[in-house]
Parts: C-alpha cells; sequence; structure tokens
C-alpha cells in the first residue's frame, strides 16, 4: 500500500487561537517558545485551530487514488499551570476547511512538557470514503480543540507546537475508454495516379 511522506499544513489559523509567536508563519516543531494557543475562555467546544491544505500532489497522490488511511501528528500540551491529569485534545478531518467531517480523535495534552500523539492509522480513514480528489483540496486538513472527554481544567488553554500528517492509498480503478472506429469506403488504390496538369492524361 503507497503511503505518502509527512507533510505539514500550508495555512494554520483559528478562531480564538493566539497570533503565531515568534513571526512564525508555520508551525515550526521548535518546541520553545510554543507557537499556537487556544484561548478556552471563549468557547473550548469550538474554537478551532485549522490546519489546512497538504501539498500530497509532491508525495504522488493523484485525484482518482483511493484513501485506506489518515495518520495526523501533533506536539501539544495545556497551558501552565493547568496540568490536571485528563486534559486532551481533539482532533477533526474537515473537507471544507471549518466544519468537522469526521468523528473526534483525541490524545491526553497534559502538560507542562509537550506531549507528541499519532491519531489514526495506515487503515483508518477516520470514517470517511475519500478519494485522492478530496485531500488534494486547498480545504482539507484537520481541526484541533479541547477534547470533549476532558477530565481537567476546562480553561487550562491548549498550545500546539507542531503538526503534519500522511495519507495511505491505494490505486485507484480508472474505467477504460472504448474508442468507436468510423466506418469508411475503402478508398481504391489508383496506381499511378499522380498530379497532373490541366489537360494532362493520367496513366
Amino acid at each position: 500500500m503507497p503511503v505518502t511522506g509527512w507533510v505539514k499544513a500550508q495555512s494554520v489559523t483559528g478562531t480564538n487561537w493566539s497570533a503565531l509567536i515568534g513571526g512564525d508563519t508555520l508551525l515550526d516543531g521548535v518546541l520553545s517558545p510554543n507557537d499556537g494557543r487556544l484561548n478556552l475562555h471563549a468557547d473550548p467546544t469550538s474554537d478551532y485551530l485549522e490546519c489546512l491544505d497538504y501539498d500530497f500532489t509532491a508525495e504522488g497522490l493523484i485525484a482518482t487514488d483511493v484513501i485506506d488511511g489518515i495518520e495526523f501528528e501533533c506536539y501539544g500540551t495545556t497551558g501552565i499551570p493547568h496540568i490536571t491529569p485528563g486534559n486532551t485534545m481533539g482532533v477533526y478531518v474537515t473537507l471544507d476547511g471549518s466544519t468537522p467531517a469526521s468523528a473526534e480523535k483525541e490524545f491526553d495534552c497534559t502538560g507542562p512538557g509537550m506531549q507528541n500523539d499519532t491519531l489514526g492509522s495506515s487503515t483508518d480513514p477516520w470514517g470517511l470514503a475519500l478519494t485522492g480528489a478530496d485531500v488534494l483540496t486547498a480545504t482539507f486538513g484537520f481541526l484541533i480543540r479541547e477534547g470533549s472527554n476532558t477530565a481537567g481544567s476546562p480553561n487550562g488553554g491548549r498550545r500546539v507546537d507542531y503538526e503534519r500528517a500522511r495519507i495511505h492509498y491505494s490505486a485507484g480503478t480508472v474505467t477504460p475508454v472504448t474508442i468507436m472506429a468510423s466506418k469508411h469506403k475503402r478508398i481504391p488504390d489508383l496506381g499511378m495516379v499522380r498530379n497532373k496538369g490541366l489537360g494532362e492524361k493520367t496513366s
């Protein structure tokens, strides 16, 4: 089963997430300082960090491929001092760039250190039936917010410093195209015929 390499989002934005720290335009994987922070005092159930627009084309994925599995890796933590065990981040696949298309997957992000987790697998398409065309759009990606099963402080903040994804796929079925030949009358062999000037005979 082919698999793409790990690819980072080309667009990272989010309602009630702070501006990216240090002038970063993308989450760079440098664990200090943390790049993005969610203000959970607003609405922890709907304030998503939107990680969108993954260039899987460069990894060989094409529109007709069938998606067999999706993996998403993230470094994240809760804001200090809210380090009660049980704080989680919820991650969803989105197809339109703003609303969840999949069920939630969660990982424990209890701080103060950054926690790393990979959600999904080579055979887990997150409950979705997708093709390459679905994931090659700029609005395909992942939404991150406070996990719905968080047992710790609901206002602990969430920090994300690194994210990446990869796609497992199979070649799709290509429908053969039948070309119908037109019927033409056979042109007889004219032998030695060649262009003649006006009035000349043909041999």
